[in-house]
């Protein structure tokens, strides 16, 4: 974060009486940067959406430039979720809310998210959305995958969506040239061998279609099911791994992940979700994930229909024993994490699951610092946008009452969000709440 006095700012200002539509002054911020792992006390001067410069010092009033006064509230990074699916929340009888993409978009900027990665869609539908959340600051930015890479009748091939059936290496390069007329910003490939009686598509075909993506330079996610799954995909040269297995990693698995500088989406919401709902202390009775939930979708997580879940949810118990333990396993090796909730399944909320998310993250033994970057800057490796408080950066970010590296509670009460620059006050955050809990 470069740092600039505000003898500097009179000079950026320009002339009185000439209105600048285009900046925004951000005045008495407690800066909290997340590379330096330090608050800083001072102003964001923000210019066409990017941050222009980081100021310190006393300031003098301009009208030329729209100014803010955030009188010492935190400043932090636009959170970021790294694997999202969107649609509407959803219950364990089936019941899901009526939600369209940009309705979800708006349910995720409620919760203070402003950039997320859709790794499984319908392809026109999610592209279209794409291209409106990059004209409009008004709504989070979509990053997708479109459909995913499986084989006939494994994983993504249960008929819900129309996934990218890749067999054999032939059809997996026809595919893939056919994906790549879209521009997806990553390719998404399930490579999952841990259930005899799914298939998964073969490692050839793994391998040629990370070798496309490396070649085309697009970022490969690959969904895995085993650590020997992590293994082979990191060694084929994939660039992140979603999910993580039950037991505990062998260190061959974190030393390839390391040595092919591999980044993880760790998912703790589609890992433990519902089995913390069946739990004493069910999320279902948090006020703030009950703001964008009705009572249908609570009424559908009822013991009764739990009971169809009960073998998912021994899964979860099973992997709950073991993925704290793994995940700080992959920090302490230096291993990147991304965080990612795998939202909109079942037990997994839009927005809410996010902040367990980073929970989880802490419980596993990284610092706030850390698992704050987790869920914000880090999310720069799938984008490839700056993110943060250097010149340059979008000028994303979100303003509360306290800081969240003192107390996570902090990210629940959002005052307002910047967006690409454009200010959203919280009266906006609230009436969104409002639309979506009623639809």
């Amino acid at each position: 974060m470069r740092i600039i006095s505000c003898l500097s700012l009179i000079l950026l200002m320009g002339c009185k009486g000439v209105q600048n539509n285009n900046k925004l002054l951000i005045k008495n911020a407690q800066i909290i940067d997340l590379e330096l792992k330090k608050i800083v006390q001072g102003h964001l001067l923000i210019n066409d959406g990017y941050l222009e410069e980081v100021l310190t010092g006393e300031i003098e009033s301009n009208s030329t430039i729209e100014s803010i006064d955030l009188k010492n509230k935190y400043i932090l990074p636009g959170l970021s979720d790294a694997h999202v699916h969107a649609f509407g929340n959803i219950a364990t009888n089936g019941y899901r809310q009526n939600l369209n993409i940009e309705e979800v978009s708006r349910v995720l900027m409620a919760y203070g998210v402003l950039n997320y990665l859709d790794l499984y869609n319908a392809e026109d539908s999610i592209f279209k959305n794409r291209t409106k959340s990059r004209l409009r600051n008004t709504l989070p930015e979509i990053y997708c995958s479109g459909a995913v890479f499986t084989c006939t009748k494994g994983h993504g091939d249960e008929g819900y969506l129309e996934p990218r059936i890749a067999d054999d290496v032939i059809q997996a390069r026809e595919q893939f040239g056919d994906l790549l007329l879209k521009k997806p910003d990553v390719v998404k490939i399930i490579y999952d061998t841990q259930f005899r009686s799914r298939p998964s598509i073969k490692k050839d075909v793994l391998d040629t279609l990370i070798k496309l993506c490396n070649q085309n330079n697009i970022k490969s996610v690959v969904h895995i099911g085993t650590w020997v799954d992590a293994y082979v995909a990191a060694k084929s040269g994939c660039d992140i791994i979603t999910h993580i297995p039950s037991g505990i990693a062998p260190d061959s698995v974190i030393n390839m992940l390391k040595e092919k500088k591999v980044s993880v989406i760790p998912t703790f919401g589609i890992q433990a979700g519902l089995y913390n709902i069946s739990g004493s202390k069910s999320p279902l009775d948090d006020p703030y994930l009950k703001r964008s939930i009705n009572d249908s979708i609570l009424m559908g997580y009822s013991s009764e229909y739990l009971k169809k879940y009960s073998g998912f949810i021994r899964w979860q118990e099973t992997n709950s024993r073991t993925i704290h333990k793994n995940v700080q396993k992959l920090d302490s090796a230096g291993i990147s994490l991304i965080a990612g909730t795998d939202a909109a399944n079942p037990g997994v909320f839009l927005g809410y699951s996010l902040l367990t998310e980073i929970d989880n993250l802490i419980l596993s033994g990284l610092d706030a610092w850390d698992a704050l970057a987790s869920a914000t800057i880090n999310f720069s490796t799938i984008s490839g946008k700056k993110s943060g408080f250097n010149a340059g950066c979008e000028a994303s970010y979100i303003v509360l009452d306290d800081s969240p590296v003192n107390s996570m509670q902090s990210l629940r009460n959002i005052k307002l969000i910047i967006n690409k620059g454009y200010v959203i006050d919280r009266a906006s955050l609230d009436s969104i709440f409002s639309e979506i809990s009623d639809n």
